[in-house]
């Protein structure tokens, strides 16, 4: 893989970078590394590796020079030394891990990938309220339907995309990748086998989950084996679809789905598929972070043990008034740290702080127990060194 040295950017322009990655449908990973609890925001050392090919197995860190190297070599037993591409064989490790080096150093290393697509076959009454969930828990959603009072934005506001096409016009202008999740909801037996014969040659999204009766899924299946299709192939579609929770109304179904799909996202034995595998880091807050030219200061959760709110990666964009974007979790310790953070605006410096949300502090935040944060809180005015 090459890496590239490029000049010093400013916080927006870094975040910029990062979106841009996610935008292109690769991503990248970004390594922070910086010495001591305190200090100059300058000496934060930065540096974000494209991953060249989110389809692929490669790794994406190689060569990325000495402070990287001993970074992930401060990783530890229990994580991997690498952030590897998206194979089907791969994880990305490391992932919103804090860690610690020698000499009192420390770092972080994250993977952002693009983002879950969630393509829809079928507007129907399931279909609307799983648009309206899904776009809420971070997937982009793309609804295709061949009618129209059933495809149209004023029904799907909420969704990225809505394609008023047949089936298999629209599955002739998709190119799936292994970020895309796949809902066959169509009104018939017919359209279902449409659209999994078109689906079969186009790619290898993360999940693909068709409605219907055990015995017409059944019949289904059996019919397009004698057409050919693998039987381990059919076997992997999710079927009946969504997690059985009893649901029985459109919107219980569409919970049950969304659960699924979820669980995919988030605890694949394969690969995980979220924007930030292992962080908990928000797409909508990074692009906040890639365009806001405003003084402010920004925390982010490098650590976090026990029971806690919020976990590594999680971000806030704190202004000189106290408002905020995003949220490490609210209650006590996003107190603490917003006062910390308006402190630090304009000075070009960074502090690391440990905060214990002990049995008390829990309590009247309305939490069952306690944990431990590490919370990084930093200017952003001055430049970061990046390397790309």
């Amino acid at each position: 893989m090459d890496i590239t040295k490029v000049n010093r950017l400013t916080t927006v322009e870094l975040y910029h970078q990062i979106v841009s990655y996610i935008d292109s449908g690769k991503g990248c990973c970004l390594l922070t590394t910086w010495s001591g609890d305190e200090g100059m925001t300058a000496d934060l050392r930065r540096e974000i590796i494209a991953l060249d090919d989110c389809s692929s197995s490669q790794a994406a860190i190689v060569g990325c020079g000495s402070s990287s190297q001993a970074a992930i070599a401060g990783c530890g037993s229990s994580s991997q030394a690498a952030v590897a591409g998206r194979g089907s064989s791969s994880q990305a490790a490391v992932a919103g891990r804090g860690f610690r080096l020698a000499d009192h150093g420390h770092g972080m290393c994250e993977a952002f990938t693009p983002s879950s697509r969630l393509i829809i076959f079928g507007g129907g009454h399931i279909c609307l309220p799983l648009v309206q969930f899904a776009s809420r828990s971070g997937f982009s959603v793309t609804v295709i339907d061949d009618r129209p009072e059933f495809a149209n934005t004023q029904r799907f506001p909420e969704a990225n995309a809505v394609i008023c096409r047949s089936f298999p016009e629209a599955l002739g202008e998709l190119k799936l990748t292994p970020y895309d999740y796949i809902c066959i909801l169509t009104r018939g037996h017919h359209s279902d086998g449409v659209c999994l014969r078109g689906i079969r040659d186009l790619g290898h999204p993360a999940y693909i989950g068709m409605i219907g009766s055990r015995r017409r899924v059944r019949a289904q299946f059996d019919q397009l084996e004698k057409e050919g299709f693998d039987r381990e192939w059919l076997d992997s579609i999710h079927t009946p679809i969504g997690l059985d929770i009893g649901a029985v109304t459109p919107a219980e179904i569409a919970v049950s789905i969304l659960a699924e799909l979820i669980l995919c996202r988030r605890k694949s034995d394969i690969t995980p598929h979220s924007l930030a595998p292992g962080s908990d880091a928000e797409e909508n807050v990074l692009r906040f972070l890639a365009v806001n030219q405003k003084p402010q200061a920004i925390a982010t959760i490098i650590d976090a043990k026990g029971s806690t709110p919020r976990s590594a990666g999680a971000r806030m964009s704190v202004d000189i008034d106290g408002r905020i974007t995003g949220t490490i979790g609210g209650g006590y310790a996003e107190g603490l740290i917003i006062n910390e953070a308006k402190k630090l605006i304009g000075t070009g410096r960074f502090v690391e702080r440990p905060i214990s949300l002990n049995a008390d502090v829990a309590a009247a935040d309305g939490m069952a127990c306690g944990g431990t944060l590490k919370v990084l809180v930093e200017d952003s005015i001055l430049p970061s060194l990046s390397t790309i």
